[in-house]
């Protein structure tokens, strides 16, 4: 399967999916997405077909296009990098970092697609865990993984913690509310 990546601008949508092109539509629609995007967005496409049409599995020519905001792409890049960190990465005997915290922590992210934020600093946990850091003004918001069925939050303004608890993996709107918690102060 081909897998590649580009990075196009968009001022106007805010939609993280385009859907579904055929392939003889693909170079007329590729152009009209350029034309309609123009603040920085990554677009994903892949060549979903077998090699022949002749192959069983063989349904039609389709192109898939999915489009991420530069902050989500930038994120996963740094969650993929942290991943390849080998055992005792920090020299007190830490392992890797488990792939269901990594799997953990990419949904959370995906559960934020839509969020107007920037990309959080992406961090290894000694133990073998996942930390995102963010800040805007006075407000940090610190996210944790390092179990796998809850992941842990942190709010600090200025430099005193107001508030920290879990919540379980699968609570996606917990995970926005933390984030408007962010941007605007309000729960």
């Amino acid at each position: 399967m081909y897998d590649q990546t580009m990075t196009l601008s968009d001022k106007h949508c805010r939609t993280p999916t385009i859907g579904t092109l055929s392939g003889a539509a693909l170079l007329g629609s590729l152009k009209e997405i350029i034309q309609l995007f123009w603040e920085e967005r990554t677009i994903t496409y892949r060549h979903p077909w077998p090699e022949s049409k002749t192959d069983p599995t063989y349904e039609s020519d389709q192109i898939v296009v999915a489009i991420e905001p530069k902050w989500l792409a930038k994120a996963k890049y740094d969650l993929d990098r942290i991943m390849a960190l080998p055992e005792n990465w920090d020299s007190y005997g830490s392992p890797s970092i488990p792939e269901v915290l990594y799997k953990n922590a990419e949904n959370f992210l995906r559960s934020l697609e839509v969020e107007n934020i920037e990309a959080p600093f992406v961090a290894p946990v000694s133990g073998g865990g996942i930390q995102f850091e963010w800040q805007n003004k006075a407000r940090e918001l610190e996210i944790e993984f390092v179990q796998s069925n809850v992941f842990g939050y942190l709010k600090i303004i200025g430099d005193e913690p107001i508030d920290e608890g879990q919540f379980s993996v699968r609570d996606y709107n917990s995970a926005r509310l933390l984030i408007k918690w962010l941007k605007t102060g309000q729960s």
